[in-house]
């Protein structure tokens, strides 16, 4: 199935940091991977916490992230697909 282009915010301790999106997703049965790709642009208040996600990234460090639906319904343009995804989270640690 395709999904189209996607488009997902990027958090680091419950704060956001980015978005990170991926011009063509598919599912197909078994294991699906996505390769997404993004800028880090946190808010002003929010720079010191990004600090620390490149921190832990440069020194071999594991940082718990998550990649969730934008809240602006914006994770993709077919509506079918953004109403599926609204709630996605995906987490790392």
């Amino acid at each position: 199935m395709n999904l189209g282009a996607l488009n997902f915010d990027v958090f680091f301790g419950g704060v956001r940091v980015g978005r990170v999106s991926t011009p063509s997703a598919s599912l197909t049965s078994g294991t699906t991977s996505l390769s997404l790709s993004g800028v880090i642009n946190p808010a002003a208040g929010d720079v010191a916490t990004a600090g620390q996600l490149f921190s832990l990234y440069l020194s071999g460090q594991p940082a718990a992230i998550q990649a969730r639906a934008p809240s602006d319904g914006s994770v993709s343009s077919n509506t079918l697909i953004s109403n599926g995804l609204g709630s996605l989270v995906l987490s790392t640690s």
